[in-house]
């Protein structure tokens, strides 16, 4: 279990730390962005293994990937709504581009002396499925989540607009059910039993929204503290 949260709690403050890195006019917007890309392309691949967490079975990327929704968080509380969607849509294409080249790979000759073609095969063929459902679970989950975070932060009711981790909380944990029935069901329909996985999925995924709380906050306060300086730099 130690393992288990060490590598959760590693994976979020990589997340946040990446707020810290190279300031630009726009502020770290395009740097949590490739963050984003980079994360849903590496868990389409690690997702090719089960793991165990918390006793749990789970695909290898669930970790990195629920923690993606943690970037998409911080861009739309920072950024607003239209930078998050366009970083959603980015990572779209950038798993649009993984899933052609996988194809690509898997039927370009290989060298004479090259022997692990099938094990290649095995792994990347699984990855394209995996990248296929993780578009159409992708779009769906992580549109759902920009739109539920920012209708509670502009909702009428201040004690719901005031507080950060319920909008964090609710966008991420009922879009993570969209994401854990879609992807499940598409990726591994006919290698496993689904309804197992999507209950282990979706509560380790729960765990992570819930435990990524103090990291959005965090994450907030780097960005914040960071468009504040670029404004004084600007008018300096």
């Amino acid at each position: 279990m130690f393992f288990s949260f060490f590598w959760i709690l590693v994976t979020l403050v990589v997340t946040v730390a990446v707020c810290y890195m190279h300031k630009t006019k726009e502020g770290n917007w395009a740097n949590l962005t490739t963050l984003y890309c980079t994360m849903t392309v590496v868990s389409a691949i690690a997702a090719t293994k089960m793991i165990s967490i918390f006793g749990l079975y789970v695909p290898g990327g669930v970790i990195i990937y629920a923690a993606s929704f943690l970037v998409t968080d911080l861009i739309s509380e920072v950024y607003g709504k239209k930078a998050a969607i366009k970083t959603v849509y980015y990572g779209f294409t950038a798993m649009l581009i993984f899933a052609g080249y996988s194809v690509l790979m898997i039927y370009w000759p290989a060298a004479p002396f090259y022997t692990d073609q099938i094990a290649f095969e095995t792994v990347v063929g699984l990855s394209f499925r995996i990248t296929m459902a993780s578009l159409i679970s992708f779009m769906a989950s992580q549109y759902w989540d920009v739109i539920v975070f920012h209708r509670l932060k502009e909702s009428n009711q201040k004690f719901i607009s005031k507080h950060l981790w319920i909008r964090n909380c609710a966008s991420t944990i009922t879009s993570q059910f969209i994401d854990s029935v879609i992807f499940i069901s598409i990726a591994f329909y006919g290698i496993y039993d689904i309804w197992p996985l999507i209950v282990s999925q979706y509560i380790v995924k729960v765990i992570i929204a819930l435990l990524d709380t103090p990291f959005v906050y965090w994450g907030r306060h780097v960005l914040y503290k960071d468009q504040r300086a670029i404004k004084k730099d600007i008018t300096e």
